[in-house]
């Protein structure tokens, strides 16, 4: 291939100038065909002998150096009798040597099923072009990485993502649920065993540098950042907050496009092209919106290999999956089974549907429920969220289906139909959407999914009406049509402290009724109704007798004095009290002096 030799070249030098020498290899010009039709291939250390291809590869070995620990990377590998070619691949280019030294270091290992299965198919002749040694140090990473699934059952979305660097100076897409580890989504990992200088992770297919294929398609038409000191300041070139294209490392967002690459793990992950793909959603396109939209009407044509991933543009997302034993989410998140399709899916957009489960589907023994969609908050605040499910349930929001999710109500067990497990306060936007989604997992006998939500205004929404979900908000309710509190629940005493107007609401500092000292509310009122009461008769006087205009001060300050001094002395100042939750609803309530914006009332 054309240049390999200076690439390699070049990295090798890079290698040197950074500390990295223990990493030197052999012959980096080698290609994939090179083995294959036996060209430019000497017999003698190092590699293959003579001609036969394959068998050539097969046949040949270098010695091993002297191990710096009795359980290195390179004895470990030698012992497992499914790497023989990854091993003879390692002493090909020279590497073996540097998987006996000090340090830690993570070696991905193809079994040799994957490098037999590698080059079959139409994409065979990329292949071939591949060379080498780019190939095998794309699967070598040093320092640790931890592929175990159970980290995944630590992070309210089940699923843990990560970028980690390669040898080949090539980021590793590394993708774990509870239930597996993948790396760049298409590799998944068999085993993971430490040796004493690191760890092996077997893996089922053989890892492609994304420089190294050969897609046979017209070249890029873009410089290709490296993957190395500046691949942070490409990623800074696009705001994840901002509807725009984040450039891949190799060819551009509109070839991704043609080629069909937008449905691709790696371009979600790594938030590429989120413009040129559609993703954003809304002006802003805020949050990651890249998981699968599933259409009215086409929900068996539309659904992913990711059903998590899954979601409705407009109205809420029903999913049910079947023959999942055990009335616990943890029970749930341990079966395989979540993976696959589910056996049912509906999008709800109809009058009358609501963010409330079927209860011909939720009641199902040993059932999983999802239902998701994207809330549009009418009104700017603080929201509260209640979700009742029978058996357990979880209530989590994000900004879309492949954001990290915070958990906002938690159910293990169940709830009755009338008995709600609540979220803290979240506060919401007027205008924009947020990603909510319910989980129900059902045991035997009742079940029941269902989330209702408070609005600022006071007003509840239990179940939450379809009308409210909506990625872009465009045909969410008009703000007259929100409903708004009753009288009765407007003027409740506030439970948390806060009280005002829906969309300004402030932090009074009292939750409840409180005993109120007005002493100095009453004098002060009572000194300013004594001293207008001098200052009428004062004038009176001044018109009716000639009295001096003095008069009329003098009088006011001698009433004012009288009326506050008995106001002092009165014997009961005390009364009990409360802010009360929605003033603008509530036609009893007496604005505060000391808190602007709030009211409030007697107990």
């Amino acid at each position: 291939r054309v240049g390999a030799d200076d690439r390699a070249n070049d990295r090798a030098n890079d290698r040197d100038r950074s500390g990295r020498s223990q990493w030197a290899r052999g012959d980096g010009g080698l290609t994939w065909g090179s083995f294959i039709d036996g060209d430019d291939v000497e017999v003698g250390a190092g590699n293959p002998g003579g001609s036969g291809g394959w068998e050539a590869f097969l046949n040949g070995g270098a010695s091993v150096s002297a191990m710096s620990c009795d359980d290195t990377l390179m004895t470990e590998l030698e012992r497992d009798e499914e790497l023989t070619l990854l091993v003879k691949a390692l002493k090909q280019i020279g590497l073996e040597t540097s998987l006996q030294g000090p340090g830690y270091t993570t070696l991905f290992a193809p079994t040799d099923g994957a490098f037999i299965e590698l080059g079959k198919g139409a994409n065979g002749g990329g292949v071939l072009n591949m060379d080498l040694a780019d190939v095998i140090e794309y699967h070598i990473s040093e320092g640790e990485v931890d592929v175990n699934p159970d980290q995944a059952l630590e992070v309210p979305s089940n699923l843990v993502t990560r970028t980690v660097a390669s040898l080949a100076s090539k980021p590793l897409q590394i993708r774990i649920t509870p239930f597996s580890a993948t790396v760049n989504d298409a590799a998944t990992v068999l085993d993971a065993r430490e040796v004493c200088n690191g760890q092996i992770v077997k893996v089922n297919q053989v890892l492609l540098p994304p420089s190294s294929f050969d897609f046979g398609d017209p070249p890029p038409t873009q410089s290709t950042p490296e993957y190395a000191e500046e691949f942070e300041d490409f990623v800074e070139a696009c705001d994840a907050t901002q509807c725009c294209d984040l450039e891949p490392p190799e060819f551009s967002c509109r070839e991704q496009v043609e080629w069909g690459k937008c449905d691709e793990e790696w371009v979600k992950v790594g938030k590429f092209c989120r413009k040129s793909c559609g993703f954003c959603i809304g002006d802003g396109g805020g949050g990651d919106r890249s998981g699968n939209a599933i259409l009215p009407g086409q929900e068996d044509q539309s659904a992913s290999s990711d059903p998590f991933s899954d979601y409705a543009r407009e109205g809420l997302l029903y999913q049910q999956w079947l023959d999942l034993g055990g009335w616990r989410i943890t029970d749930m998140l341990r079966n395989e089974k979540i993976t696959e399709k589910p056996a049912t899916t509906m999008v709800l957009d109809a009058a009358g549907d609501a963010f409330e489960g079927p209860s011909s589907f939720v009641r199902t023994k040993d059932s999983m429920s999802r239902m998701s969609g994207f809330f549009c908050a009418p009104l700017s605040g603080d929201y509260k969220f209640f979700l009742s499910t029978d058996d357990s349930g979880r209530l989590y929001i994000a900004d879309g289906p492949l954001d990290r999710k915070r958990r906002l109500a938690k159910i293990s067990g169940y709830k009755r139909g009338s008995e709600w497990a609540t979220s803290e306060v979240v506060n919401l936007k007027k205008g924009e959407s947020y990603f909510l989604e319910a989980m129900q997992k059902q045991g035997d006998g009742a079940g029941h999914l269902k989330v209702a939500v408070q609005l600022p205004s006071g007003a509840r929404l239990s179940p939450i009406p379809q009308e409210y979900f909506s990625a872009n908000c465009k045909n969410m309710p008009s703000i007259e049509s929100v409903p708004r509190p009753s009288q009765e629940e407007a003027c409740k005493c506030t439970d948390d402290g806060y009280s005002g107007p829906s969309e300004k609401r402030v932090n009074t500092g009292k939750k409840g009724c409180f005993t109120y000292d007005f002493r100095q509310d009453l004098v002060q009122g009572s000194e300013r109704l004594g001293q207008q009461f001098g200052s009428r008769i004062g004038q009176y006087f001044s018109n009716r007798w000639g009295a001096s205009p003095e008069a009329a001060g003098r009088l006011a300050s001698y009433w004012g004095r009288v009326a506050s001094t008995n106001a002092g002395n009165a014997d009961q100042t005390t009364a009990r009290i409360c802010y009360i939750k929605y003033p603008e609803f509530c036609p009893t309530g007496f604005p505060s002096r000391e808190i602007p914006g709030a009211s409030w009332r007697r107990c």
